[in-house]
């Protein structure tokens, strides 16, 4: 029930904001200019479901603020799905919250929906359901062309992460990979690697997937296997691509914490079940309490001195004529 009702206010707070969120005029720019478009113009676009979502609200006369909450659906089923996955969903959504929730789909509305989608993919990767995968990593990428990416997982579906699938992977993955990804890498390349274009804290969310990721790897891996059979390879290869982030962020900081955001939930689902593997006592309580403690660390430095957070959050209004 408490899990229930927080989803709802939770969802609330994040649809049905009013001019919150650093994109907010953004996308209220996408809105305008798309005002006379068709569908099928829409469709031929980069991303076309996000297009093709704007045109059709245009058609039936709703205004800006319903984007918002319509991008917000896919993200909330998505990551409520994955939640109820886990031994302590409250605990999977209380962790989402400082980090994922309000950098997502309160300002990045495509990537936000495109997350949602992963996050059941997810689903079909614990389940070995390729082609469901598949198709749920395609359509993310019609939300966000990054998205795609996660196209190179799909040998791990139905095989275990050892030398040899990595083989495999690379293989049958990497020669579509290229031509799928070739134009989405060389957009991205040329938007955010040495233009001076930054993600301020990428620096500090893709340490902490990094050091989640390193501590799954040294010290709960066999607990892992032994207590979450199902959900291990989803964990194992996940930790290694959280560790990954961090070679990426010489490069360009906005294209790690963007592949960062995808990665979020096996770090949350990681560290949600901390106290099913961590030995009994005070130790192990410390240990299953720090994910707690650092992410509320986090929002308390965040919300007291980021400019960035005063300008893009503050104050917190509603077109449901609430105000905070």
């Amino acid at each position: 029930m408490l899990f229930a009702l927080l989803t709802v206010l939770i969802f609330a707070f994040v649809a049905f904001r009013y001019e919150v969120g650093c994109d907010w005029f953004g996308y209220a720019g996408h809105f305008e200019y798309t005002r006379y478009w068709d569908a099928s113009y829409a469709l031929e676009k980069r991303e076309p479901a996000y297009w093709w979502l704007i045109v059709q609200l245009h058609a039936f006369g709703f205004e800006y603020p319903y984007l918002n909450v319509l991008m917000a659906i896919p993200f909330f089923l998505g990551l409520v799905a994955l939640a109820k996955r886990q031994p302590d969903p409250l605990a999977f959504l209380v962790l989402a919250f400082p980090v994922l929730i309000i950098n997502m789909p309160m300002s990045a509305l495509r990537q936000s929906a495109a997350i949602g989608l992963i996050c059941f993919a997810l689903i079909a990767m614990q389940d070995r359901r390729l082609v469901r995968f598949v198709a749920l990593v395609a359509a993310a990428a019609l939300f966000h062309a990054s998205a795609i990416v996660f196209l190179a997982l799909g040998p791990f579906v139905k095989y275990r992460l050892t030398l040899a699938s990595i083989a495999l992977s690379a293989i049958l993955v990497l020669p579509g990979a290229y031509f799928l990804l070739s134009d989405t890498v060389e957009f991205y390349a040329d938007r955010y690697v040495n233009t001076g274009i930054d993600a301020r804290g990428a620096i500090f969310r893709s340490a902490m997937l990094a050091m989640v990721g390193g501590y799954f790897l040294i010290a709960l891996k066999r607990k892992y296997k032994e207590r979450f059979p199902t959900d291990y390879n989803v964990a194992l290869i996940g930790s290694w691509v959280m560790i990954g982030t961090l070679a990426i962020l010489p490069f360009s900081s906005v294209i790690s914490d963007r592949f960062g955001y995808y990665i979020t939930p096996i770090q949350l689902m990681i560290m949600a079940r901390l106290p099913y593997l961590v030995p009994r006592g005070p130790q192990g309580s410390l240990i299953a309490a720090c994910p707690y403690l650092a992410l509320g660390l986090v929002l308390l430095v965040w919300t007291a001195n980021s400019s960035h957070f005063q300008q893009c959050y503050l104050p917190y209004q509603t077109w449901l004529s609430w105000k905070y």
